[in-house]
């Protein structure tokens, strides 16, 4: 069930069957240069500051996305899974606080959170079955068993990002995609349509002044501008991507 649009990612993504590279410890995003506090006047850097708090409390489950990942797609190299598990704990802190039986006051469950509509459509899709669904909600289901569920979730998230956004071939930014599609499917569609996606997550921030978004999709915002959307969206996404490099990159972009 999963396997014919991972290939094509994986295609996309140009990787072999083996890794040329070094392994690299679960989470690792290499070198980190110091980071200067985010400002403390500007609502994005507290949103930031925030949210990178709070994606500690999925760092535990790294481990457990990294082996889940050399399971289902045993294709990619050790950095690109070292990328996607320290990204997929980050956003299970900033989602489930790192716990799985978390439920949210829009009945959103598991690691990552995923609405009742979503898992109804990924059921009848055949992504996750029935038994797998209820075990999502059974404090009974093991650790190992959350964090495939969470695994198969974010795959399934990646051919819609391939098809708002073409050009994201970097891990990161297919990451960064995955997360802004899970919080807003209509800003992901609105940014696309409007070119504002770009190459990448970097374009995404330079072409964002350029962004004039739906009434609908205003209404989303705190407060209802663009700006809000930007701050209340965008950063969960960053530090989904980048975590403390999500600082350095925004300064860069600004």
């Amino acid at each position: 069930m999963i396997m014919g649009w991972i290939a094509a990612l994986l295609l996309l993504l140009g990787m072999g069957k083996k890794s040329d590279t070094p392994s690299v410890p679960p989470g690792s995003t290499g070198p980190i240069a110091p980071l200067p506090p985010p400002n403390a006047g500007d609502a994005f850097g507290k949103r930031l500051a925030e949210l990178l708090n709070r994606a500690k409390g999925g760092l535990r489950w790294v481990p457990l996305f990294d082996a889940a990942l050399k399971q289902l797609v045993p294709e990619l190299s050790d950095i690109i899974r070292s990328q996607w598990a320290g990204a997929l704990g980050r956003w299970a802190g900033i989602e489930s606080g790192g716990n799985p039986l978390a439920k949210s006051s829009l009945s959103e469950i598991g690691l990552l959170q995923i609405g009742i509509d979503t898992l109804a459509s990924l059921v009848s899709r055949g992504v996750f079955s029935r038994a797998e669904a209820a075990a999502m909600r059974d404090p009974k289901t093991s650790d190992t068993t959350h964090a495939d569920f969470a695994v198969r979730f974010f795959l399934s998230q990646t051919p819609i990002v391939r098809q708002k956004a073409p050009d994201y071939v970097d891990p990161l930014d297919v990451v960064w995609g995955a997360k802004m599609q899970h919080a807003l499917p209509l800003m992901l569609t609105e940014l696309s349509a409007q070119a504002i996606l770009g190459t990448g997550r970097d374009d995404a921030h330079r072409n964002y002044p350029k962004f004039r978004p739906s009434p609908r999709l205003l209404s989303f915002g705190k407060p209802a501008t663009a700006q809000g959307l930007f701050d209340r969206f965008y950063a969960g996404a960053d530090v989904v991507a980048d975590g403390d490099n999500a600082v350095l990159r925004r300064a860069a972009n600004d």
